[in-house]
């Protein structure tokens, strides 16, 4: 049909492995169930030979991180529009019952098209799972991680909700709100630190972004959003009302028609 796709095979040591076996073929069987402009689309899982494979949709772009690996950083309302579209995804998966516990700025990709398509499902569970508190399911997650997930405790999409926070945090600053010396202490950090005002003001960040980080990555699930739905409804509004005043501030700085404009300030 000359159409592009994407192979994602899995390699020698995920095959050996059953656990990873388990979780790559887990992934492809729901991807290829899966249709939603929000997730990368998949149509076939097969094996030739000793090889399995998925034939994924082909994305041109890059990841959230790949961005961040640059140095670059995202501008407020960019990442807000990144988080915005990624809980339209997120609010897809919590329909059919689906935790993703793996959202971070890697599985954040940007097409070129201004889309964004949340990847690796390899890690996803149906609501209420149970967290991994140790092994490899949390290699490389721990820095975005829920509370309640590193206590290895039940989780949700509020657990989602959280991690998309924690993310949006990674795009506009660069860093990471928590580090530490290995994983179990940057899964402690998230328990028993949390990210205060007075933390985000010195970073000199809008009121509106720091009111969207707080609310998301609050410790108590009760006070972070409940659910994508309630995340997409705030962003839309808080969005709408953000380019509403950035509109205004270009039409109130246009000079008006026959008078001078002064060199380095608007009347």
């Amino acid at each position: 049909s000359g159409k592009v796709v994407a192979l994602k095979a899995a390699r020698e040591e995920v095959l050996r492995d059953e656990g990873a076996r388990e979780r790559f073929l887990r992934e492809g069987k729901l991807l290829c169930e899966l249709k939603h402009p929000g997730i990368v689309r998949a149509w076939k899982l097969a094996r030739q030979g000793d090889v399995i494979y998925l034939v994924m949709e082909y994305i041109e772009g890059e990841t959230a991180q790949d961005r961040i690996l640059r140095g670059e950083r995202f501008s407020e309302e960019e990442a807000l529009e990144v988080v915005l579209q990624a809980a339209r995804a997120l609010e897809y998966l919590a329909s059919r019952g689906i935790v993703h516990r793996d959202v971070k700025p890697g599985n954040l990709m940007l097409s070129r098209d201004g889309s964004v398509k949340l990847l690796d499902l390899g890690l996803a569970a149906g609501g209420r799972e149970e967290g991994e508190t140790g092994g490899e399911e949390t290699s490389g997650t721990a820095y975005y991680m829920a509370p309640e997930q590193a206590r290895g405790d039940a989780v949700d999409q509020r657990a989602d909700i959280y991690s998309l926070g924690v993310s949006l945090f990674h795009m506009v600053t660069g860093e990471l709100p928590f580090e530490g010396a290995d994983q179990r202490e940057v899964m402690r950090a998230h328990i028993e630190k949390r990210l205060s005002s007075a933390a985000l003001k010195e970073r000199s960040f809008s009121p509106l972004l720091a009111y969207f980080i707080q609310k998301m990555t609050a410790k108590d699930v009760e006070i972070r959003y409940q659910e994508p739905g309630e995340l997409i409804r705030d962003l839309e509004e808080k969005l709408k009302g953000f380019k509403e005043i950035r509109e205004q501030g270009r039409v109130t700085r246009r000079p008006a028609k026959g008078r001078k404009r002064r060199k380095g300030r608007f009347r």
